[in-house]
């Protein structure tokens, strides 16, 4: 009897166990087409994400690409613009070279002039020197000779105006 029952137990048990089995396989079967669900879901999303972030990052290299290319027309010009002021710079610098050339080529004119002037004149100068000294020599007397005529013609004027008077 005891083993009758522990027989149906048994056989109660396995039955549970079967269904339990079964339950779980279902239950097993679900989560798996569950799972299968999600990661294909996931897989779409991803996938989804993946070419949203390719398509942006295509669109950054474009616009890094055009930047670049902006920049490097940019250089370009600015290079060229520098080299066309340097070509001005210089262009200009040859010409005031060249006329402070032809300015100092008129001062060392100007001076050699100047400095023959100045010699000429200290030439002339000394001669006009030489001839006052000269002529003061030959005027020496004089200043007594005009102090007698002086004092004659004082004398001469004193003797007008009584003329004068007494007529």
């Amino acid at each position: 009897m005891l083993g009758d029952k522990i027989d149906k137990l048994d056989a109660g048990l396995e039955k549970v166990n079967q269904k339990i089995d079964a339950g779980l396989e279902k239950v097993n079967q679900k989560i798996d087409i569950s799972l299968e669900k999600v990661n294909k879901k996931i897989d779409a999303g991803l996938t989804a994400v993946n070419e949203r972030i390719d398509s942006g990052l295509k669109k950054v290299n474009e616009k890094i690409d055009t930047v670049n290319q902006k920049m490097d027309e940019g250089f370009d010009q600015v290079n060229d613009r520098i080299d066309n002021l340097m070509f001005i710079t210089k262009v200009q610098f040859d010409v005031v070279q060249e006329d402070m050339d032809e300015f100092k080529a008129d001062m060392d004119i100007f001076r050699n002039r100047t400095e023959n002037s100045l010699y000429d004149l200290a030439d002339d100068m000394s001669d006009v020197k030489d001839r006052l000294k000269k002529v003061e020599k030959i005027l020496e007397p004089l200043p007594p000779f005009i102090e007698i005529v002086k004092v004659n013609f004082q004398d001469h004027e004193l003797r007008l105006a009584k003329l004068e008077n007494s007529a």
